[in-house]
C-alpha cells in the first residue's frame, strides 16, 4: 500500500474512532508515524495548518489564535457590510465602525466555537518507553 493510501486508511480510521469514542491512543513509533502522516492528509484535506508549540498551553494558544483572527476576519465582512449598509442610509463612516464592531463579535465568538470543537493531542512516554499521543474530540 503507498504512503498516501495507507495515510488516507489510517486518517478514516482516525475520525471513525474519535466519532465512536472520543478518544484514541495512539501507541509506539510505528503508530505515532502513521499519525503523522494521518494528520497531515487530514490538514490537506481542510486546508488548514497544524503546529506544535511546546512553550504554550495549547487550550490559551488556541483560545488566543482562533478567536482573534476569526474576530478580524469578521470585523472585515462586518466593515464592508456596514459601508454598503452605510452608503444606503447616507452614514458609511459611522456603519463601518458599527459592522466592524459586530462583526468582530460574531468572528471570535465562532473562533471560539471552533476551539471547543476541535480535537486535542496530548503526547507522553509510557511506562515501556514507548511513545503515546492521546487523541480526543471535544
Amino acid at each position: 500500500m503507498s504512503g498516501s493510501s495507507s495515510n488516507l486508511v489510517f486518517a478514516r480510521t482516525l475520525v471513525d474512532r474519535l466519532d465512536r469514542h472520543g478518544v484514541v491512543v495512539v501507541r509506539g513509533v510505528s503508530n505515532l508515524v502513521a499519525l503523522r502522516g494521518a494528520l497531515e492528509h487530514l490538514v490537506r484535506a481542510a486546508g488548514l495548518t497544524l503546529a506544535f508549540d511546546a512553550d504554550s498551553a495549547p487550550e490559551l494558544r488556541d483560545y488566543l489564535f482562533l478567536a482573534s483572527t476569526s474576530a478580524l476576519q469578521g470585523a472585515a465582512v462586518g466593515s464592508v457590510l456596514g459601508l454598503l449598509l452605510g452608503v444606503l442610509v447616507g452614514h458609511p463612516k459611522a456603519f463601518i465602525g458599527l459592522g466592524a464592531a459586530a462583526g468582530a463579535a460574531v468572528g471570535a465568538t465562532e473562533g471560539v466555537a471552533k476551539v471547543e470543537s476541535g480535537w486535542r493531542l496530548r503526547a507522553t512516554w509510557g511506562a515501556d518507553g514507548q511513545p503515546i499521543v492521546l487523541v480526543s474530540a471535544r
